[in-house]
């Protein structure tokens, strides 16, 4: 989650194909390079591809809320996603399958 927040290590998953997908700090600067349409019932309120503080690489980036209501602020580097993809995948990064 973002206890580990490294910006030359994004673009060197980003360089390997590495896939990830992270919360951003509420200090982090982000370089909006285009935006992205949102549908009027989304539960996203922004979607763009941008940069975030020295990186080389684009990501995209996706604004929404948790279930109390509080802003969410993802990157994620894989860019076939769509925005709800990126949303759902951050949302469920904790469930783990338990086979009996």
């Amino acid at each position: 989650d973002r206890g580990y927040f490294n910006f030359k290590k994004f673009d060197a998953y980003s360089e390997e194909g590495i896939k990830f997908a992270t919360r951003l700090k509420t200090n982090t600067k982000v370089h909006v390079i285009e935006d992205l349409p949102v549908e009027d019932a989304s539960p996203i309120t922004k979607h763009a591809i941008v940069k975030i503080g020295n990186m080389k690489n684009y990501l995209q980036f996706v604004e929404t809320s948790d279930s109390e209501g509080n802003k969410i602020r993802i990157v994620c580097n894989d860019a076939s996603r769509s925005a709800a993809e990126i949303s759902d995948i951050y949302r469920n990064r904790w469930k783990i399958g338990v086979s009996s």
